[in-house]
């Protein structure tokens, strides 16, 4: 693992400008990031109509490639090649893995109940980064995670028969790896990433996974036209919502908050 004090970015391959997101701000991002990440589980649950995890998972991450593609190039020639090392892990734990992994879940528990479990990623970035990242640890980040817990709790309890997160372990577990592999790359972004711009970051680790991706549903689709199924278009018009909103805006916009109270934008 990378020490917490390499330098990953240097500032001479682009002008960068720090700038401050503001309390306020910052609060307002989040707001509007658990209202984006609290409609992706229905539309995973939509899009498992007519796709199975592993093609809905592709067909998002494909789908999301190709909206970042765009800016990717622009952006890619700015990040040295020490810095791939992390953010192809940032792309396969933030991105590639959970793809996938939320939708196997949510084959048998439902968009509710992997919604809950989704809220215990705050707990394992702060364990997980003081733990193994060296990072500092805080009585604002502990209260928080306290009240997000609390908060997952009091979901559970109102949910009663309708929310049983313990009837299928197996899913849950799924659901459970997903929140780890988000916490690891946040942690990752956190301490090795800091002075990467965001976009970079994001477009870097979903393109990266999208090319797999791509591969896999070229050789599904040589075996069978999977966009003939009952139901397919639909659910190809969710997934494409979430491909957009759940996976680049909402990325983006947490590479932001979570880097907070600062972040490096370019100068044109």
């Amino acid at each position: 693992m990378w020490s917490h004090h390499e330098t990953i970015f240097s500032t001479k391959t682009k002008q960068l400008t720090v700038k401050r997101i503001s309390p306020l701000l910052s609060w307002g991002i989040l707001l509007l990031l658990a209202l984006v990440w609290g409609s992706s589980f229905i539309l995973i649950k939509r899009g498992l109509d007519a796709f199975n995890p592993f093609e809905l998972g592709a067909l998002r991450m494909v789908i999301a490639g190709l909206c970042l593609l765009p800016f990717g190039f622009s952006y890619f020639k700015h990040v040295p090649a020490r810095a791939w090392k992390p953010l192809l892990l940032v792309g396969l734990l933030g991105n590639g893995l959970p793809a996938f992994l939320f939708p196997l879940a949510e084959q048998v528990i439902g968009s509710a109940s992997t919604g809950i479990l989704n809220t215990l990623t705050p707990i394992f970035v702060l364990v997980l980064g003081v733990l193994y990242f060296g990072l500092p640890f805080s009585g604002g980040k502990l209260v928080g995670v306290v009240l997000g817990l609390l908060g997952s709790v009091l979901l559970i309890v109102l949910g009663e028969g309708h929310i049983s997160l313990g009837e299928h372990v197996l899913y849950s577990a799924y659901a459970l790896l997903g929140c780890i592999g988000y916490a690891i790359s946040s942690n990752i972004t956190k301490a090795h990433l800091n002075e990467v711009n965001s976009i970079a970051i994001s477009a870097f680790s979903i393109i990266s996974m999208a090319i797999p991706y791509l591969i896999y549903l070229l050789f599904v689709l040589s075996k069978e036209p999977i966009f003939l199924r009952p139901h397919a278009l639909a659910s190809l018009g969710y997934i494409s919502i979430l491909a957009v909103l759940g996976t680049v805006f909402a990325l983006i916009l947490f590479t932001v908050w979570f880097n907070s109270p600062t972040r490096c934008l370019p100068l044109r």
